[in-house]
């Protein structure tokens, strides 16, 4: 079996497996040929171990249409071609985006204050997409604290010295010739809830007693509220 696993505008990337049956002699190596569409000549690419089953053939023509063959080799001679069927164009792939959060559950991950977050996602797409990430909407960019890589098939986003306030949905963006993909992580911080969100208002005055009320925190550290805890000072007192 040969079969193309990659092509650019430049490359093409072909594996194979190793043959049923050996001859009687053990492999040596494998012959990788190619031809021009159209023409009869078969040239020699390269001679590989017998522990290599799959190549990359660089400088070819880009627009060009190529056919490859490959021959198992022994100490008694080389074998008959395993060959591709299709004439294969050189060209550069245009492949939708795609992120993998398969190493995320659910998408979410928590975080204890002060610990950085770390999101290393693989992510694949040709042309190679550029890639952006966001918070609560708003682009992020690099700093002394926030620091985004992309290297190869992967981008990684790394928050240092967190606090609760880092608590929120992370967006990804890849983007190439051929549209835009997004997919959302959640990230909750683990530390004491925010403050009751205000202002506080007075619902109601008697000479005994003042209720008032409040609205919940918008952050709750990543943990159910047990409660509340209402203080008071006299007001001509210094507190």
């Amino acid at each position: 079996k040969l079969e193309v696993v990659d092509i650019t505008k430049s490359t093409v990337t072909l594996a194979w497996e190793k043959p049923q049956h050996d001859g009687g002699s053990r492999l040596t190596g494998y012959v990788i040929e190619a031809s021009r569409l159209g023409t009869d000549r078969w040239m020699k690419v390269v001679t590989l171990k017998p522990t290599v089953f799959e190549h990359t053939i660089i400088s070819l023509n880009e627009g060009e249409q190529y056919l490859f063959r490959v021959r198992a080799q022994n100490q008694k001679g080389v074998s008959e071609p395993r060959e591709i069927v299709t004439a294969v164009t050189v060209q550069e792939q245009k492949v939708l985006p795609t992120i993998d959060l398969a190493g995320i559950p659910q998408k979410t991950i928590h975080v204890h204050t002060g610990k950085p977050i770390e999101l290393a996602i693989p992510i694949s797409g040709r042309p190679p997409p550029a890639v952006s990430w966001f918070f609560a909407g708003s682009k992020l960019k690099e700093s002394e604290r926030v620091k985004i890589e992309t290297v190869a098939k992967l981008t990684k986003l790394t928050i240092r010295e967190t606090t609760i306030r880092d608590t929120g949905t992370y967006t990804l963006e890849l983007k190439n010739t051929t549209g835009t993909v997004l997919e959302t992580i959640k990230v909750i911080i683990l530390d004491k809830p925010g403050p009751p969100t205000g202002p506080i208002k007075v619902v109601d005055i008697d000479s005994t007693f003042v209720t008032v009320s409040w609205e919940p925190p918008e952050m709750d550290g990543g943990a159910a509220l047990s409660g509340y805890v209402v203080e008071q000072r006299d007001a001509h007192r210094p507190g």
